[in-house]
């Protein structure tokens, strides 16, 4: 059976989690109309959103590793056409001996025909031999590294990519961290949220409990009304808390990530407007911008450069066909995908804002339900039971208009920025 001890221990844990936080100068909240910007903390340094990401740039380590790692990439291709300038240079020097071995070869061949002593010539039969043996070594060797040769051609061709396509590299990589990023501030609006619509239930929900006490000790009520209203008030209560402990890691890796301070208050813009995206347009953009679009057809080009170097037959040959025609096949998939991706996306934020005005609407009535609740209650025509109902259903109300707000604002930058795959 549930323990009310057990919910007191609860309770006193959760409020020392949230008078940490309060310590900490995170919580808090304000909406300045005027400004249409949703302000998160108590500090003394107010930060607005472009400060923040200006700020993450510079700080974040994951924003600066992905240049590094390109670099990296890049590199590698200087080292493949090291190795090929190497080989080469053996490949050279080979074909030049095996040319020398020929023409000495050549000459005992002469010299042969002008002997009649059976000695001789069968000393020179055995020169003749062995010179045979070394040119076939030779091109051995020759052949060894032309087949070298042509796959570090293609390995250098291949690790090209990292060097033509490095900015579009380095782009999507920091499109995707900054759209991360922006999903995680934002993300803060709807914890504080949450943490405000947690809190009015716990309200709602400690009248209901006390209201079932009083039932039960008068009769109209059972022992198991009061236990499960003692558990939806401990469930609650652990809900709040996991709440205001996502909220205080949230803010500290932001804080980490940007180099803030306890005190930082930040500032999101929540002004939204909608934006018409063209179909074919935005689909383009998405196309030009993703990466392993641009990396199957270079790919698919250093195959075909390399089978129209090699004119042999056979296993190899046709090896070579089936990766081309796989990533042309892989090409026109992902560009399929891509169209499909764009289509949704703007299908889902031109009916956000549909959500949002509905939104809007339930969040006024539930405000006006909750005022009038609040008005009576002073006339003793509303209960205390009443008045908390209407205030969590109005912070529900709250937190499902600024889901929408946050849909919204994250869809936007996705489109604007060409980011596939990724979603609020």
């Amino acid at each position: 059976m549930y323990n009310k001890k057990h919910n007191s221990y609860w309770l006193k844990w959760m409020l020392f989690l949230i008078s940490v936080i309060l310590y900490c100068g995170i919580v808090g909240k304000q909406v300045s109309a005027a400004e249409a910007a949703y302000e998160i903390g108590t500090g003394t340094i107010s930060s607005q959103y472009s400060d923040l990401v200006n700020k993450y740039k510079s700080n974040s380590a994951d924003y600066a590793q992905n240049m590094l790692s390109y670099q990296i990439e890049a590199l590698n291709h200087n080292l493949t056409v090291e190795s090929r300038a190497g080989i080469n240079s053996r490949f050279e020097e080979a074909v030049n001996k095996c040319a020398q071995l020929k023409e000495l070869k050549e000459k005992y061949i002469e010299y042969r025909a002008t002997v009649t002593d059976e000695a001789e010539i069968e000393g020179i039969d055995a020169q003749i031999q062995s010179l045979t043996e070394q040119i076939d070594q030779y091109n051995s060797t020759i052949s060894s590294y032309q087949t070298s040769l042509a796959e570090t051609s293609l390995q250098a061709e291949i690790e090209s990519f990292y060097v033509i396509y490095q900015g579009l590299l380095v782009q999507e990589a920091q499109d995707k961290l900054l759209n991360n990023f922006m999903k995680k501030c934002y993300g803060l609006i709807l914890l504080q949220e949450q943490e405000d619509y947690y809190a009015s239930c716990n309200d709602y929900l400690s009248v209901v409990q006390k209201v079932e006490e009083i039932k039960f000790k008068n009769g109209v009520s059972t022992q198991l009304s009061v236990d499960l209203a003692d558990a939806n008030l401990f469930k609650n209560n652990l809900a709040l808390q996991n709440n205001t402990k996502s909220f205080y890691l949230t803010y500290t890796e932001i804080k980490t990530e940007t180099g803030g301070s306890d005190q930082t208050r930040i500032m999101l813009p929540i002004a939204v407007s909608k934006k018409q995206y063209s179909l074919e347009n935005t689909a383009s953009q998405f196309e030009y911008r993703n990466v392993t679009l641009a990396q199957y057809k270079h790919l698919e080009r250093c195959y075909q450069s390399y089978l129209s170097s090699n004119n042999g037959t056979g296993t190899l040959q046709h090896q070579i066909e089936l990766k081309i025609r796989d990533y042309q096949l892989r090409y026109n998939a992902l560009k399929n995908n891509i169209r499909t991706y764009v289509t949704d996306a703007i299908y889902t934020y031109d009916n956000e804002f549909q959500n949002l005005a509905l939104a809007d609407k339930e969040f006024q009535i539930a405000q006006k339900n909750y005022n009038t609740m609040d008005t009576k209650k002073k006339y003793k025509k509303a209960t205390e039971l009443d008045v908390a109902k209407a205030k969590s259903e109005m912070e529900s109300a709250e937190m499902a208009y600024y889901q929408c707000i946050y849909n919204i604002i994250i869809w936007q930058n996705i489109l604007d920025n060409g980011v596939y795959g990724a979603t609020p």
